[in-house]
């Protein structure tokens, strides 16, 4: 059932479908960005050690300003997006 007239509803469904669009390609790059960080923190710190608690902070917060997204989301994001009109 629509209350609106016709060319304001297909406007407000565009306008709809270009924000799901917009919300998933945040969602994915959050998600590359992440899984980067993670891999820079899997590498640097201690497996068995035990660090203390500002170490571990102060490595966490190194790891995520090194680990590369600048460099790595705009780049493969590209690759993603091609021929991407939208989550189905």
């Amino acid at each position: 059932m629509r209350f609106l007239p016709l060319d304001l509803y297909e406007r407000t469904l565009e306008l709809y479908n270009l924000l799901n669009v917009f919300e998933y390609q945040n969602e994915v790059s959050t998600l590359l960005e992440l899984a980067l960080w993670n891999a820079t923190m899997a590498d640097r710190l201690p497996k068995n050690k035990k660090a203390k608690i500002d170490d571990q902070h102060s490595c966490r917060y190194q790891c995520r300003i090194n680990c590369g997204s600048e460099i790595v989301v705009p780049n493969v994001l590209p690759f993603l997006w091609r021929g991407f009109d939208g989550p189905e």
